[in-house]
C-alpha cells in the first residue's frame, strides 16, 4: 500500500501514541500524480471519486466503515489522516460530521482532529459524485467559493508542499477550517478551543522526506490531540534523533 510506504516516517514518531489503520480507495485508477516511476511497481493503484459510469458510490463508506468496525482492535478513532485526493475526502467526512452530526460507525465514533497532507479541493462528500456541500464534484473548483470557508468546527493539521502544483488546492482545503474558541454545547462547557496547525515544507506532491521534518508534523499532530503543552518524552526525543 502506497500511503503506508510514503507515511513510515511518520508513523515511526507516532507509534506510540495511535494505531494507525490504512485503507485502499474502492475504485481502480490509473496511477496519480508523484505516484510515478518511484511506485511503478506497487500498484494497482486506486481513487476514491468513480473512474467510470456505474462505480458504485456505496463503497466509499462501506469501506471506511468496514475498516472503523473490524480493524479498530476494540479502540475509537480519534482522528482521520487523508492524502492528496484522500484529503479532500478526509475533509468531506469531517464537514458532513460537523454539520449534520453523527459518525461513521455509530454516534459514538466521531472523529476529533484530521490531518491533511498536500490536499486537494474542493473537499469531497461520501457520495464522492459530490463534494461535501452537494455541488457536481470538479477538482479544483471553487477555491473562492467562501461557502466553504471556516465551516468545520474540528481541529486539524494541514501539511503543503511549497513546490507542489497543487498548492493553491492545499491552501483552499485548510481555509475549510475553523481555528479559536467556539461554543460547544456538547462537552458540558462553554466553549472549545479549535486549533488550527498549518506547515509547509519545501517538497513537491509527496511526503516530507527527512526525519526532522517528520518529526515536526508528528509533534504538531501530537499538540492537536493532547493540547498545546504536550512535549515529547526523553524516549521520543532519543527516537526523533536517532
Amino acid at each position: 500500500m502506497i500511503f503506508k510506504i510514503q507515511t513510515i516516517r511518520l508513523a515511526h514518531f507516532l507509534r506510540s501514541h495511535f494505531h494507525l489503520v490504512f485503507l485502499d480507495a474502492p475504485f481502480p485508477a490509473p496511477a496519480g500524480p508523484g505516484v510515478l516511476p518511484i511506485f511503478e511497481s506497487a500498484g494497482p493503484y486506486y481513487r476514491w471519486t468513480p473512474v467510470k459510469e456505474g462505480d458504485d458510490v456505496a463503497r466509499v463508506r462501506t469501506v471506511i466503515r468496514k475498516a472503523m468496525i473490524e480493524e479498530g482492535d476494540g479502540m475509537p478513532f480519534v482522528g482521520v489522516l487523508g492524502f492528496s485526493q484522500g484529503a479532500m475526502l478526509a475533509t468531506g467526512i469531517l464537514m458532513e460530521q460537523y454539520l449534520r452530526g453523527g459518525g461513521l460507525a455509530g454516534e459514538d465514533q466521531k472523529f476529533q482532529f484530521g490531518v491533511f497532507l498536500v490536499g486537494g479541493f474542493p473537499p469531497i462528500s461520501l457520495d464522492s459524485r459530490f463534494t461535501a456541500l452537494g455541488d457536481p464534484y470538479v477538482y479544483g473548483g471553487s477555491k473562492d467559493d467562501k461557502r466553504y470557508w471556516n465551516t468545520i468546527g474540528v481541529s486539524s493539521v494541514h501539511m503543503h508542499g511549497k513546490k507542489d502544483p497543487v498548492l493553491p488546492n492545499s491552501q483552499a482545503l485548510a481555509r475549510c477550517f475553523k481555528e479559536g474558541f467556539q461554543e460547544d454545547n456538547t462537552l458540558n462547557e462553554s466553549k472549545k478551543e479549535i486549533k488550527k496547525t498549518v506547515l509547509e515544507f519545501d517538497v513537491g506532491h509527496h511526503m516530507p522526506t527527512g526525519m526532522h521534518d517528520s518529526k515536526l508534523l508528528a509533534h504538531a499532530i501530537l499538540r492537536t490531540y493532547y493540547g498545546s503543552d504536550w512535549e515529547p518524552d526523553d524516549e521520543e526525543t532519543f527516537r526523533a534523533e536517532a
